[in-house]
């Protein structure tokens, strides 16, 4: 039995858009600096592309619920993933999804950046990250690409009593202090405590519509 996908209403975040607008500022003072050599050293631009990284995934599904509903094939969602390394140490890393095939009159899917953040990591014991980031909180929050949960759709449990894809303006630490145990400390934005019920957390995120 699959449950139908809710309908969703475009949400552009402009505290989402911040933190990528600051990368975008900063990449457009690294393609105004000019080499004092080109030919002995890679242009700024050359440079700038041998540190950024372009990535994704999608997922394609097939619905034929029992409720008398008729079959569905979707594109629920499209991610495209950009990253830029500033150094060895500081990085920057982006999600942008595209959900639900099409927008059309303000209905449809959804556009959102699900993740813009600033990552500091001078060794694998320890490292800070800041910006859009996804909450460390259940099984599947953080890695809830398809291949990690069973069934088409992810489990009521991972969409109402622990929301999955729960992401918030923050900032926290993580690191690995000895093979196979590792920690993470986040602290963001609170929830909203008027929306919570027995039946769902979900209305509570901040990020929630």
């Amino acid at each position: 039995m699959v449950l139908p996908i809710h309908r969703l209403i475009l949400r552009l975040s402009l505290n989402s858009i911040i933190p990528f607008s600051v990368f975008v500022l900063l990449c457009t003072q690294s393609f105004a600096q000019s080499s004092e050599d080109s030919t002995a050293q890679p242009t700024s631009v050359q440079s700038f592309l041998n540190q950024t990284h372009i990535g994704g995934y999608g997922e394609v599904t097939y619905e034929n619920p029992n409720y008398g509903d008729v079959p569905r094939l979707n594109l629920p969602r499209v991610v495209i993933y950009l990253d830029h390394d500033f150094n060895d140490k500081w990085v920057f890393k982006s999600e942008l999804e595209m959900e639900d095939v099409k927008l059309e009159r303000g209905e449809g899917g959804e556009i959102e950046y699900e993740q813009a953040y600033l990552d500091y990591h001078p060794n694998s014991n320890f490292g800070w990250h800041t910006g859009l980031m996804l909450i460390p909180i259940g099984i599947i929050n953080q890695i809830h690409e398809p291949n990690t949960f069973y069934s088409v759709e992810r489990s009521q449990f991972d969409q109402q009593v622990i929301p999955t894809e729960w992401y918030e303006i923050g900032t926290g630490f993580y690191g690995v202090l000895t093979p196979g145990l590792e920690y993470q400390l986040m602290a963001s934005k609170e929830i909203k405590a008027e929306y919570l019920s027995m039946a769902t957390t979900d209305g509570a995120k901040q990020d929630a519509s």
